[in-house]
């Protein structure tokens, strides 16, 4: 069975309104995080933080779909497909960690404000410390491949339920033509 990847509208509300979630979550968690171990950040900047992260997550949203359905279809996947899974995983989670840098150096850029940087985050509440490519990564890449598997599993489960409902509609149909 050959997929093609199209994406309509009602996909594209529900990647921004799952990442919409994600985002407040988060930035929840960080600003009463930061409060909580003693070194209060504004919401702003807590929020920044979740959206520079998630939101480059729901732009590599269709990229992750059209990997996992060309790579693994869900009738029968391979050691092949997940090794190619595997390795295009670490080339999309780099890929976002560089998207968010790219929306880190941004915020600091239209804001003027340089504690509004991801760096005040990981680094426990450093301000003033520049942040480059090379400190971003090493702390963001593992958590960035974390996220491509757990959208491999959504987008998988999503694709197994999806040829389930297919075969249930085509036994319905095969099974009433053949009462008639």
């Amino acid at each position: 069975m050959t997929q093609t990847f199209r994406i309509g509208r009602s996909e594209v509300t529900a990647i921004i309104a799952g990442w919409t979630l994600v985002a407040a979550i988060f930035a929840g968690h960080n600003y009463l995080s930061a409060a909580a171990d003693g070194r209060p950040v504004t919401f702003l900047q807590a929020a920044w933080w979740s959206v520079a992260e998630w939101y480059t997550w729901a732009l590599l949203t269709p990229l992750v779909v059209s990997i996992v359905r060309r790579t693994s279809p869900p009738e029968r996947p391979t050691a092949r497909g997940l090794a190619t899974l595997t390795v295009l995983g670490l080339a999309v989670a780099a890929l976002q960690v560089a998207l968010e840098y790219g929306a880190d150096r941004a915020a600091v850029l239209l804001s003027g404000d340089p504690d509004v940087t991801v760096r005040v985050w990981l680094s426990g509440g450093l301000r003033g410390a520049a942040l480059d490519f090379t400190y971003l990564l090493p702390r963001k890449i593992g958590f960035s491949v974390v996220t491509f598997w757990a959208l491999v599993i959504v987008v998988s489960a999503a694709d197994y339920y999806r040829l389930y409902r297919d075969r249930e509609l085509r036994a319905a149909r095969l099974e009433g033509a053949l009462a008639a």
